[in-house]
């Protein structure tokens, strides 16, 4: 299994700034709703009060659909983060998609889902190299070192044993050297 620690922090983070983006949506929504916003704008003597209360109407019907949308992205943000290592090119593509919606709102959060949505998709596990005489797993690339797998110790050890068992001595064994 390959590690995924890096994804899952970016995306954490994401979710972090987009948790204060839909809190602080929702404190605007709060404040807008409340009648001395409406007054304050009447008093300034820039709009009527029926401009005022279009206004503010209009303001909270994009309010709410700004928060529902960055409500959404939350959620599906939470879920890749869960499918990291479950289904990998799935979230890769969720955290695409909610990185270039959520651009124009949370543009940190939008980066790191980007990066990490990348990552997800073009980050391969290395796949062990085996030999082809006798299926073991070669771990250095260098065939000049003196490194040698456990297989190796193993082997010689059931050779040794080998010999041990037969007990032949080398005038017996014709094909010794």
């Amino acid at each position: 299994m390959i590690k995924r620690t890096s994804e899952k922090i970016m995306t954490w983070i994401g979710i972090g700034f987009q948790f204060f983006v839909v809190l602080g949506i929702t404190l605007i929504l709060v404040l807008m709703n409340m009648e001395s916003v409406q007054e304050s704008m009447i008093k300034d003597g820039t709009m009527t009060a029926s401009e005022a209360a279009s206004s503010a109407q209009v303001t909270n019907i994009f309010l709410i659909i700004g928060l529902v949308l960055n409500i959404i992205l939350l959620v599906l943000a939470i879920l890749s983060v869960m499918w990291i290592y479950k289904k990998t090119k799935v979230a890769g593509i969720i955290l695409i998609i909610i990185g270039v919606i959520s651009l124009f709102g949370n543009w940190i959060g939008a980066i790191l889902w980007t990066i990490s949505g990348i990552i997800l998709l073009v980050k391969k596990p290395k796949v062990p190299q085996t030999n082809l005489y006798n299926e073991k797993e070669v771990q250095d690339d260098n065939p000049f070192s003196d490194n040698s797998n456990s297989m190796d110790k193993q082997n010689a050890a059931d050779i040794s044993d080998n010999k041990n068992s037969n007990h032949i001595s080398k005038e017996e064994d014709p094909y010794k050297y």
